[in-house]
Protein backbone atom coordinates (compact mmCIF):
# COMPACT_ATOMS: atom_id res chain seq x y z
CA UNK A 1 0.00 0.00 0.00
CA UNK A 2 3.21 2.46 0.57
CA UNK A 3 3.44 2.47 -3.49
CA UNK A 4 0.21 3.52 -4.63
CA UNK A 5 -1.48 0.10 -5.80
CA UNK A 6 -4.59 0.77 -3.58
CA UNK A 7 -5.45 3.93 -5.65
CA UNK A 8 -6.31 2.37 -9.53
CA UNK A 9 -7.72 4.13 -12.33
CA UNK A 10 -10.38 2.52 -13.83
CA UNK A 11 -8.65 1.82 -16.81
CA UNK A 12 -5.17 0.63 -15.32
CA UNK A 13 -7.31 -2.60 -13.57
CA UNK A 14 -7.15 -3.87 -17.07
CA UNK A 15 -2.92 -4.17 -16.95
CA UNK A 16 -2.91 -6.17 -14.17
CA UNK A 17 -6.17 -8.39 -14.86
CA UNK A 18 -4.39 -11.02 -16.67
CA UNK A 19 -2.15 -11.32 -13.86
CA UNK A 20 -4.92 -11.76 -10.83
CA UNK A 21 -6.46 -14.38 -13.04
CA UNK A 22 -3.95 -16.45 -14.00
CA UNK A 23 -3.19 -16.05 -9.65
CA UNK A 24 -6.58 -16.95 -8.90
CA UNK A 25 -6.69 -20.14 -11.39
CA UNK A 26 -3.87 -21.14 -9.96
CA UNK A 27 -5.42 -20.83 -6.67
CA UNK A 28 -8.63 -22.61 -7.62
CA UNK A 29 -6.85 -25.47 -9.43
CA UNK A 30 -4.75 -26.31 -5.57
CA UNK A 31 -7.56 -26.16 -3.87
CA UNK A 32 -9.30 -27.88 -6.13
CA UNK A 33 -6.50 -30.92 -5.90
CA UNK A 34 -6.35 -30.39 -2.29
CA UNK A 35 -10.26 -30.85 -1.98
CA UNK A 36 -10.16 -34.31 -4.17
CA UNK A 37 -7.08 -35.46 -2.01
CA UNK A 38 -8.63 -34.87 1.26
CA UNK A 39 -11.61 -36.47 -0.37
CA UNK A 40 -10.30 -39.68 -1.47
CA UNK A 41 -8.29 -40.22 1.87
CA UNK A 42 -11.86 -39.88 3.60
CA UNK A 43 -13.33 -42.18 1.30
CA UNK A 44 -10.15 -44.91 1.94
CA UNK A 45 -10.47 -43.95 5.96
CA UNK A 46 -14.05 -44.83 5.72
CA UNK A 47 -13.64 -48.22 4.16
CA UNK A 48 -11.32 -49.19 6.09
CA UNK A 49 -12.58 -48.83 9.30
CA UNK A 50 -15.66 -50.22 8.20
CA UNK A 51 -14.26 -53.60 7.96
CA UNK A 52 -15.17 -56.32 10.13
CA UNK A 53 -11.77 -57.46 11.56
CA UNK A 54 -11.13 -54.06 12.40
CA UNK A 55 -11.35 -53.09 16.87
CA UNK A 56 -14.14 -50.30 17.46
CA UNK A 57 -13.21 -47.37 19.28
CA UNK A 58 -14.49 -47.44 23.05
CA UNK A 59 -15.73 -43.60 22.68
CA UNK A 60 -17.29 -43.88 19.32
CA UNK A 61 -19.76 -46.99 21.41
CA UNK A 62 -20.43 -44.36 24.39
CA UNK A 63 -21.54 -41.76 22.04
CA UNK A 64 -23.67 -44.03 20.06
CA UNK A 65 -25.76 -45.30 22.87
Amino acid sequence: MLNGQHMLDATEIFRTLNRHKKESFIKLGFHLIMFFFYLYAMIVALIAGNSSDSPRLPSMTLICR
